[in-house]
């Protein structure tokens, strides 16, 4: 092998060694990704219908929409009224269930992530939103979001028509179309089952409160 051939020879195992090592670093955040999105940070075991604001009347609304796969399911009202424990209850379920995969994730994290990632770690992302059985989309916002966040967005809703996806809202349906979601999301978004829920802020009521006293008075 002349001095020449050995050259490029190394040179092309280098370029080898570099792809290689790129393609790992991508799988490494794949994996990193799945996981993060299949073990969120709480327990939902202990929850149960009687403790979901509406009980029994959300729990009859919630089946028939699922029996009949009225999706999107779009649950709005006040902070705190109880949206993302009732999701959370069919999140438990769901991933309880043989055979299907949930995943939860925080709206505008995962329109971040989809919009600032690249490529292999991209694709992935969208294929595991657009494709897992049940795909629980916490706290849609009252700002649009940004052009490729919101290509993102539609991409999602077009892919997940009719197959199991579940959105939590702060807002009304008027207020999320005065926000600037334009016809082509709004209508998806809102074209399965839209449940209100109302009542008092459970945090606040869940909280202990103490009066503190000075002992020399």
């Amino acid at each position: 092998m002349t001095n020449s051939q050995s050259d490029d020879f190394n040179a092309t195992a280098l370029a080898a060694q570099a792809a290689a090592r790129r393609l790992i670093d991508k799988t490494k955040m794949v994996r990193s990704f799945v996981k993060a999105v299949n073990k969120p940070d709480y327990t939902a075991s202990d929850l149960s219908w009687d403790r979901v604001p509406g009980g029994d009347a959300i729990r009859k609304v919630v089946q028939t929409a699922m029996e009949q796969r009225r999706y999107p399911i779009y649950i709005h009202g006040p902070a705190g009224v109880g949206k993302s424990s009732l999701m959370r209850l069919v999140f438990d379920r769901a991933r309880q269930a043989e055979g299907i995969w949930a995943i939860w994730r925080r709206a505008d994290e995962a329109l971040y992530d989809l919009a600032t990632s690249r490529d292999l770690d991209r694709q992935a992302q969208k294929q595991l939103l657009h494709k897992c059985g049940h795909l629980f989309f916490d706290d849609i916002g009252t700002r649009a979001p940004s052009p490729q966040m919101y290509s993102d967005l539609f991409d999602l809703l077009e892919a997940r028509a009719k197959r199991p996806l579940w959105i939590t809202s702060n807002v009304s349906p008027e207020e999320l179309q005065q926000a600037g979601y334009d016809d082509r999301i709004y209508t998806r978004m809102l074209m399965g089952t839209v449940i209100e829920m109302q009542g008092a802020n459970q945090r606040s009521l869940q909280g202990k409160r103490f009066l503190a006293k000075d002992k020399k008075q």
